[in-house]
């Protein structure tokens, strides 16, 4: 499946972001690169990143949506520090912090991409 929605959450801030964070960590485990990235039009993002990248990444998983961008570019940000600070941070494949584009209407997504072999 390339574009996975099943792992979509929404809610409070500090609950959900403990829970992403556990599912996004068990998604990376058994990746060869992972990025983590912020749209609001998932699968024409999933396409960008294959034609741009150098990457032709496996799969898009859709982690956490709102309607507040604030609360989303925060957890973009947050998600990549904590990747860049743990044992995966060899796999990431994120340059930037987070937070970088400019996005459209609501809603918006947290993703992950994979990238197995």
């Amino acid at each position: 499946m390339l574009l996975d929605e099943t792992y979509i959450l929404t809610g409070p801030t500090a609950p959900a972001l403990h829970r992403i964070k556990n599912r996004a960590s068990n998604l990376v485990r058994h990746c060869r690169w992972f990025y983590i990235g912020l749209t609001n039009r998932p699968w024409d993002r999933f396409c960008e990143h294959n034609r741009n990248d150098g990457i032709e990444w496996d799969r898009m998983v859709l982690l956490y949506t709102t309607s507040s961008l604030v609360k989303e570019g925060q957890f973009e940000q947050d998600l990549i520090q904590y990747y860049r600070e743990s044992h995966h941070k060899k796999k990431l494949k994120n340059i930037q912090s987070g937070a970088q584009g400019r996005l459209g209407v609501a809603p918006h997504y947290i993703y992950v991409l994979l990238k197995y072999t």
